[in-house]
């Protein structure tokens, strides 16, 4: 059964990883039918330990250099990245939701789980759940 949004989804990324595995992760992205209409990338290469030192501020700012108003969503991709701590705040200046993986690893174990999660802080995405 095809996606009623296969192919519909458009999306801004960004990532600390290197060009190379973005691109690869974009690739993916699009067989899945989701479109990237803009991308922001870090300068420079970054290790784990770089990639986990990445504070909330450059997080937030690296989310806004990859908005574009054709996006219906932000991705902030990398489970290392403090990108959590940003997912209002980037909401709020962006009009859209952020979805980062690992809030979607907890939307969907809330979801598998069928429970009703307390925390408030998790963005559009976790509104989608029943309270």
């Amino acid at each position: 059964m095809t996606s009623p949004t296969r192919g519909r989804a458009r999306i801004c990324f960004a990532s600390p990883y290197v060009p190379g595995l973005n691109d690869l992760a974009i690739a993916y992205l699009a067989d899945e039918g989701i479109t990237t209409v803009s991308r922001a990338d870090v300068s420079g290469t970054l290790d784990n330990v770089g990639q986990g030192a990445v504070t909330p501020d450059a997080v937030f700012d690296l989310g806004k250099r990859a908005d574009s108003p054709q996006a219906q969503a932000v991705l902030l991709s990398c489970t290392d990245m403090r990108s959590v701590e940003v997912i209002e705040w980037l909401e709020q200046a962006l009009g859209k939701p952020v979805v980062t993986p690992n809030q979607a690893l907890m939307f969907q174990a809330f979801q598998f789980l069928k429970i009703s999660p307390t925390v408030t802080s998790l963005g559009q995405l976790f509104e989608r759940l029943p309270r």
